[in-house]
């Protein structure tokens, strides 16, 4: 058997070319997403700001709104019966022309 010998010269430059190319790609791949993330994050924040202003908004309203159903039934409450022949039908001839559990329901 005989003994073979290579000397082998390799020039790796390109190699390291490419090697650097992907490190480089892989920087502004990642610097871009970091963008979008940062924009999703943003889109989140105002998603919830909105939630939380249209919240306020409906609560207020409901709030008003609430405010005025008091204020209708005080002001129902100050009516006097003789004035109100509608809500305080007492007589039958009064309660024909209405239905009989509309007159018992309306009470004060």
């Amino acid at each position: 058997m005989s003994k073979l010998n290579f000397d082998i010269t390799v020039n790796n430059s390109d190699f390291i070319e490419k090697l650097e190319q992907i490190r480089s790609a892989v920087r502004i791949t990642a610097k871009e997403m970091e963008k979008q993330a940062q924009k999703v994050s943003l889109s989140f924040q105002q998603m919830a700001d909105n939630v939380t202003l249209t919240t306020s908004t409906v609560g207020n309203a409901i709030k008003s709104m609430h405010k005025q159903i008091n204020d209708a039934i005080k002001s129902l409450s100050k009516l006097d019966s003789s004035k109100s022949p509608l809500i305080y039908a007492t007589q039958a001839s009064e309660r024909r022309d209405y239905p009989l559990d509309c007159v018992n329901r309306i009470q004060v």
